[in-house]
C-alpha cells in the first residue's frame, strides 16, 4: 500500500463501524482503562458497572463529531487515532482505548498471536501504546501487554514514513485460565547436565491476568501517556493492518484496512481524553 507523510495537522471525523458479524455490536465496547505500572505492561481488569452504558446498537458503536481536514491524510490503507494527553487531566483520562468487540461467547484465542502494525507521528518517552485482550461480564478480566513506549529506540519516528512497528499480543504463550505460570524449567534433554545446560526448555508462559483466552470479547489498543508526562501532547497513531495468527474464528479475520473503513475497530466511551478522534480510515 502507498503511504505519504502529512505536513499539516489533521482533524478528522470519528467513524464508527460494527464488528465483523451478522449480529449487533456488543455494547460492552465500553471498557474502563487500567492503572499502568511502567513500561513492562501487565494484566488488568475492569467492570461494565464502572462506566455506565456505552457503545451502540444496530451495528453502530456510537456517534462522533465531524471535523475538518487541513491537509492530506498521513497514509493510505490505514486508520488514524488522535489522542490528546495532558498532565492537567486526571490519570484515568490520559489514555484512550480502541478495540474490536466480538459477539456471542467471544473468540477462542488460546493459540493466538495478534499483531498490530503501527506507526506513531508523535514520539515521546512518556507516551505509549499497549495491546490488550479481555473477557466480558461480570469482571472483565484482561491481559495488557506489551506496553510499548513511542520512542525512536522502539522504532518509531516522526519523520520516517516507513517506521512501522509490530505491536504483538502473545496469547499463545499466555497461561490458560486457572493454570499456573510455568517457571523457567531445567533442561529436559536426557543429556542435560545438573546445572540445566545442554537441554531444550519450553518457553516461559506469561500470566493470564485471570482471563479465559478461549472467550475473548474485546481486543485492541490502549493509547496514552504515563504519569510522568510533563507537558500536553497529542498522540497520532496509525495502524495499517491487524493479523490474527493461530485464530480460526471468522470474527477475527485479518484486517488489511484497505477498503476505507475501520473494519470493526472502534473507540470505547469511558473517560477518553477530550478531543480524541478515530479510528479514522484513510
Amino acid at each position: 500500500m502507498q503511504r505519504q507523510l502529512t505536513l499539516g495537522f489533521v482533524v478528522v471525523a470519528t467513524v464508527w463501524l460494527g464488528a465483523c458479524s451478522d449480529q449487533e455490536v456488543d455494547p460492552r465496547r465500553l471498557n474502563p482503562p487500567i492503572a499502568l505500572a511502567g513500561a513492562g505492561g501487565g494484566a488488568g481488569s475492569g467492570s461494565m458497572a464502572q462506566g455506565g452504558t456505552g457503545g451502540g446498537t444496530g451495528g453502530s458503536a456510537g456517534a462522533g463529531t465531524a471535523g475538518t481536514s487541513s491537509g492530506p491524510p498521513p497514509c493510505t490503507g490505514c486508520i488514524e487515532m488522535v489522542v490528546p494527553v495532558s498532565p492537567l487531566t486526571p490519570a484515568a483520562m490520559q489514555q484512550a482505548m480502541f478495540n474490536f468487540v466480538f459477539t456471542g461467547a467471544g473468540v477462542d484465542m488460546s493459540n493466538g498471536t495478534i499483531t498490530f502494525r503501527a506507526r506513531s507521528l508523535t514520539v515521546g518517552a512518556d507516551l505509549f501504546v499497549t495491546a490488550f485482550a479481555q473477557n466480558g461480564a461480570p469482571d472483565y478480566p484482561g491481559v495488557y501487554r506489551p506496553q510499548t513506549l513511542l520512542t525512536e529506540a522502539a522504532g518509531f519516528s516522526e519523520t520516517n514514513e516507513e517506521a512501522w512497528v509490530n505491536i504483538v499480543l502473545d496469547l499463545a504463550n499466555t497461561a490458560p485460565i486457572g493454570g499456573a505460570v510455568v517457571p523457567p524449567p531445567a533442561a529436559t534433554d536426557a543429556g542435560a547436565d545438573a546445572a540445566g545446560g545442554g537441554g531444550t526448555a519450553p518457553p516461559v508462559q506469561l500470566d493470564n491476568g485471570g482471563m479465559d483466552k478461549s472467550a475473548v470479547i474485546q481486543l485492541g489498543l490502549q493509547v496514552g501517556a504515563l504519569p510522568t508526562l510533563a507537558a500536553p501532547d497529542t498522540i497520532t497513531l496509525l495502524i495499517d493492518s491487524v493479523t490474527f495468527g493461530g485464530v480460526s474464528d471468522a470474527q477475527a479475520a485479518d484486517r488489511d484496512l484497505n477498503d476505507n473503513t475501520a473494519q470493526g475497530f472502534g473507540l470505547t466511551n469511558y473517560m477518553i481524553p477530550p478531543g480524541t478522534t478515530g479510528p479514522t480510515p484513510h
